[in-house]
């Protein structure tokens, strides 16, 4: 009987190691190269909660109409009364020191900012930058341990139809992941404000709250910041190219803004005519008029004539999609572009600059058609002006930009937005600045005893 049990419990145990190396086996089989690059990615995705301060107001009542009537001389009609809401997105840590990626419209106008790691650990965080042209924020925490943290991949090799997992915290279900192809590159996104180019789409479903989390490849590396900008999708995701982030993103560790790439070309949309003149079969893309001197586009050989078809696989199909695309160039990027030159196609390769001064000598005497110069003594008698500051207006050319714009002979440049203009030093110093940040500036006009205001385009 004792031999009998003895075997009953060999046979037992055999088949209990048995199943459990067959479960084992499975288990191994069952993990793919999705699971891996979410074990190797997930620690490094964090929730942001925000917290947003709003004043409200609403009318004072004391019950009765003749009492509202009465009481409204003697009290302040309206209460003003502060909520707090909370919003949710996702990040993810690039440095063992706690820098982190996010979205720029997550952190948008916030009091607070609590960041929660895949462990539970929770920390406040700073802004170090945030860029709403490409809308991208780069955060700080301060932990006295080694974060986990992931390196940023590359996306200027990505295959359409390849594997994508998105990480986020979609309507506050923490760390919750999706996963699909890579359906698109170069799509543009607009929205209420403004347009967004050169976006990732893909399947993969990204909803409110996974904004500022990664787009991952199978090999677990970030190839993309996902963004819930485009709140009509449905079953489309968009993400930020990863190596227009980590541009962006280098500005904003070292600078705390994003100093915009001077490429030195401008250009004109290709109408029928002109495709036919060039030998070119479309009329999507932008003709360049002009290469600046001394500029990357004259360093990497681009001439007058040649056709742009894209920047960085990024479709450049008109002079707006041109201009919208130069947005997200940082200083010191590099860029490959696609040229129809006398017939065949080519590639170029530049790496932006940071705009000279000299441009913006260009930019009034060739683009906007006026020669300005420093007040002196002979001006001052001849235009009868009151004081030395400022830039004048020493002549415009009839029909230039800057005359059908109702510039004319004498007008002096007292301001640029909210910049103080004394001289053509300090006129570029805040051309300098502000092209890095917007696409047109504010100019405050004097012409004698009158001053007005005109809008013009940076982006020639």
């Amino acid at each position: 009987m004792v031999y009998f049990l003895k075997k009953i419990f060999f046979f037992t145990a055999l088949i209990v190691i048995l199943q459990s190396s067959i479960a084992d086996a499975s288990r191994t089989e069952r993990r793919n190269s999705v699971v891996k690059a979410v074990e190797k990615a997930s620690p490094a995705v964090v929730n942001i909660r925000v917290e947003q301060k709003r004043e409200e107001y609403k009318m004072r009542t004391f019950g009765a109409p003749f009492a509202d009537e009465f009481f409204k001389d003697f009290f302040e009609p309206r209460i003003k009364k502060e909520t707090v809401q909370t919003s949710l997105g996702s990040g993810v840590i690039i440095t063992e020191s706690g820098y982190i990626i996010t979205n720029q419209h997550v952190i948008r106008s916030t009091s607070s900012i609590k960041v929660i790691l895949a462990d539970n650990r929770e920390f406040f965080a700073k802004v170090v930058g945030a860029d709403p042209g490409t809308d991208i924020a780069v955060l700080k925490i301060d932990s006295d341990k080694p974060l986990p943290y992931l390196t940023m991949g590359r996306s200027d090799d990505l295959m359409i139809g390849e594997t994508v997992i998105a990480i986020g915290n979609p309507y506050g279900f923490s760390h919750t992941v999706t996963t699909g192809v890579l359906s698109a590159v170069g799509r543009t996104l607009k929205t209420d404000d403004r347009t967004y180019t050169n976006f990732l789409q893909t399947d993969a479903a990204i909803n409110p709250g996974n904004s500022g989390g990664p787009l991952l490849n199978v090999d677990g590396d970030v190839i993309g910041i996902n963004t819930a900008l485009y709140v009509k999708a449905q079953g489309i995701g968009f993400a930020i190219p990863i190596d227009v982030v980590k541009s962006v993103a280098d500005n904003l560790l070292h600078y705390g803004e994003v100093h915009k790439g001077w490429i030195g070309v401008q250009v004109q949309d290709i109408t029928v005519e002109l495709a036919n003149y060039f030998g070119y079969h479309s009329t999507k893309g932008v003709l360049v008029s002009k290469v600046f001197e001394k500029s990357p586009a004259q360093k990497a050989g681009l001439k007058t004539g040649d056709i742009i078809v894209s920047i960085n696989k990024a479709n450049t199909s008109s002079k707006r999609m041109y201009i919208e695309l130069q947005r997200q160039y940082t200083t010191g990027q590099a860029l490959n572009f696609e040229l129809f030159r006398r017939g065949e196609y080519i590639d170029v390769t530049l790496v932006t600059e940071d705009v000279p001064d000299r441009y913006f000598n260009t930019y009034f005497e060739d683009i906007l058609g006026v020669e300005l110069a420093d007040i002196g003594r002979n001006a001052i008698r001849r235009f009868s002006l009151r004081t030395n500051e400022g830039v004048l207006i020493h002549s415009v050319k009839n029909g230039a930009i800057a005359y059908k714009n109702g510039i004319r002979n004498g007008d002096v440049i007292r301001k640029v937005d909210d910049y103080i203009v004394k001289n053509k030093s300090s006129l570029y110093k805040a051309l300098q600045s502000l092209k890095r940040k917007k696409s047109s500036i504010l100019l405050l006009i004097q012409r004698g005893q009158y001053g007005y205001y005109i809008t013009m385009n940076l982006n020639y």
